[in-house]
């Protein structure tokens, strides 16, 4: 067994486990990555295609044809899947966990999203008719020591799948899956769609009021000159005043929402979106549930800049004292584009600093055409600088939760929905959604930037509008601190980089995955045994990150990571690709002291490893860069 190097931390709730306080939403937490494992085409092609012979499989292990696996700890927190009809009854899905050999879910795919295994049930699955299109699970499958997804009877059969995951340093807080876990709590949030889903008696006390707004008339809503978090924001006036009245929200001195009631609360088109956080409840009552946490201040205030005095009912909630630990401020911002430029992503939010996405609402719309082939377009999520993409999905009803342009018609759930489709009076095509990621909020210690795909391949023009959702603090919590490109002398020279056996190295030209495909000249070294030394020096004893870039041409590739003698973590195996051969994969490393810090890389199995370049991230050298 390998020795095992590990930080002591306290236990604390995982990541996605937000349901018992969703304040925990705001909270950055270090030493861990969502990432996304789907069936994407690999080549950039027109459709995600998945005919017999595409490498969509890990590896073919008898019958089983595995779809995922992980080396550490983390948790599968989403899973989305469908096909051109109803999902294969002889499909099945096994899931094991922590090295075991049995299973601890085997059931027919069908019966996975039908609602009637514990604990997959509604709210928590939905089936293609809730979901239109598609097929969606949002219990989390947490893991300690790895997780393994296999397929039985897919090899020859067309099918999309999605896996939304977290991969962490450690192990911290984690309790591996069960299938008998109350996830009630959790319910009752993804139920919610209006109701207020805090539950706790600590969420605070709503302080309502009548006011008839002036034209040209701001009214502050409420003024905090102490800690808090607000827990609850609701809205009643005229449907028709939504478009013009503007929600400003300074935090801490800082202006972060600036935003009219329409795109804030995601309300048009009608009907507009009825999400568990926020939205527009039955009554014409906007509603905003997300956690808003401040140090020192907050300042809430509604602007009428139009030309007709508008009655506004509002209640405000505020939970006092200090926020979380971690907690970042909240932010929401809005673009709208007439017409996006061809072969280039259409920006759904890009960010400099720390913190979290939680949601987005769209409105897509055709350019001159009346199809709805503008949803073939795949969402691609770059984190922290990476070149290759942490998510990469296969289609925007996809990545909404849907399937086939929505074939079931518009819906509204509480993670996700589709809430009106319409042909406008010039013959464009009409489409609006949203999503939110609560178990699945995806965390950025640098820089996020999120785009999506116009088009099938970027060949089609789109009209288009987002409002994002997330948290967002000013500095970076990583930054790349040393990096050694194989490929050049002096550079292994300074890491002191060795190989114990041989390598062969090899002048290389390929591409990461996205669009349009961008070549790069590179140099890549191969050996299937025998470890690669290296050295880095950091002067800050704090969380690390390993980057590697590497060949995918060939699969798995799984590598033990040792840190001066002790094994800290595991480079989990990968799918390959013959398409589009660079890739770059992280890897959180518990906090380790400054100083010299020797790496020896070790491959697993006895399979092809290769290395293009590697990268040490760690704390900045300034930590008074990381306030809030």
């Amino acid at each position: 067994m390998l020795p095992l190097l590990l930080a002591l931390t306290a236990p604390t709730a995982p990541p996605w486990e937000i349901w018992d306080d969703l304040a925990r939403l705001a909270v950055a937490t270090p030493g861990h990555q969502v990432l996304l494992r789907s069936s994407h085409c690999q080549s950039g092609c027109r459709y995600d295609r998945t005919d017999v012979g595409d490498p969509r499989y890990l590896r073919i292990e008898g019958d089983e044809q595995v779809v995922f696996e992980e080396a550490g700890p983390g948790a599968i927190v989403r899973i989305w899947m469908t096909q051109s009809a109803a999902l294969d009854p002889d499909i099945r899905l096994r899931v094991r966990v922590d090295g075991e050999a049995r299973p601890r879910i085997d059931l027919p795919i069908a019966e996975l999203f039908a609602g009637r295994r514990p604990p997959f049930v509604p709210p928590l699955v939905a089936d293609r008719e809730r979901s239109s299109g598609g097929y969606v699970s949002y219990v989390p499958v947490p893991y300690r020591r790895g997780c393994k997804v296999s397929l039985v009877g897919a090899l020859d059969r067309r099918l999309w799948f999605q896996f939304t995951f977290h991969r962490l340093r450690d192990a911290a807080g984690v309790t591996t899956f069960r299938g008998d876990e109350d996830l009630s709590a959790l319910g009752r949030l993804l139920g919610a769609q209006g109701e207020d889903p805090w539950g706790a008696p600590d969420a605070g006390t709503f302080e309502q009021r009548q006011v008839q707004l002036a034209p040209g008339q701001t009214e502050v809503l409420r003024s905090y000159d102490t800690p808090g978090t607000l827990t609850g924001l609701r809205l009643r006036l005229p449907p028709a005043a939504w478009p013009h009245v503007r929600l400003r929200l300074e935090l801490d001195g800082q202006p972060r929402v600036n935003l009219s009631l329409e795109d804030l609360f995601g309300t048009s088109p009608a009907p507009g979106m009825r999400s568990a956080l926020v939205g527009r409840d039955a009554a014409d009552v906007l509603y905003l549930w997300l956690p808003i946490p401040f140090q020192r201040s907050a300042v809430v205030r509604l602007v009428n800049p139009g030309g007709a005095s508008v009655p506004v009912w509002y209640e405000v909630r505020r939970r006092p004292g200090p926020p979380l630990p971690g907690s970042m401020p909240f932010a929401a911002r809005a673009l709208r584009v007439g017409k996006t430029l061809l072969e280039a992503d259409f920006p759904l939010l890009d960010g400099l600093g720390r913190g979290r996405w939680v949601g987005v609402y769209a409105e897509l719309q055709s350019v001159g055409i009346d199809g709805r082939e503008y949803l073939e377009g795949d969402e691609r999520i770059f984190v922290d600088g990476s070149a290759h993409p942490a998510l990469y999905g296969t289609g925007v009803e996809d990545f909404i939760g849907g399937g086939f342009y929505f074939d079931q018609g518009p819906f509204r759930l509480g993670t996700h929905g589709s809430p009106a489709h319409d042909v406008l009076p010039d013959g464009e095509d009409r489409t609006s959604m949203y999503r939110l990621f609560l178990t699945d909020a995806i965390p950025f210690a640098s820089a996020l930037k999120v785009g999506l795909e116009s088009g099938p391949t970027g060949d089609l023009y789109m009209r288009a509008r987002r409002v994002a959702w997330f948290y967002a603090g000013r500095a970076a919590s990583l930054e790349r601190r040393a990096v050694l490109d194989v490929g050049d002398a002096e550079s292994r020279r300074l890491a002191a980089y060795a190989v114990d056996g041989d390598e062969i190295c090899r002048d290389r030209t390929g591409a990461f995955e996205g669009e349009p495909e961008a070549p790069l000249d590179y140099v890549s070294c191969r050996r299937t045994a025998g470890a690669s030394r290296f050295t880095f020096r950091v002067d800050t004893g704090s969380a690390l990150r390993l980057r590697r870039r590497f060949e995918a041409t060939a699969g798995e590739q799984r590598a033990h990571v040792f840190v001066n003698g002790a094994y800290v973590s595991t480079y989990p195996p990968v799918e390959p690709n013959a398409f589009r051969s660079l890739r770059e994969t992280d890897l959180d490393l518990p906090p380790l002291p400054g100083g010299t810090l020797r790496f020896a890389i070790v491959p697993a199995d006895g399979l092809p490893f290769t290395e293009v370049r590697w990268e040490l991230w760690a704390a900045p050298a300034d930590e008074n860069r990381n306030a809030p």
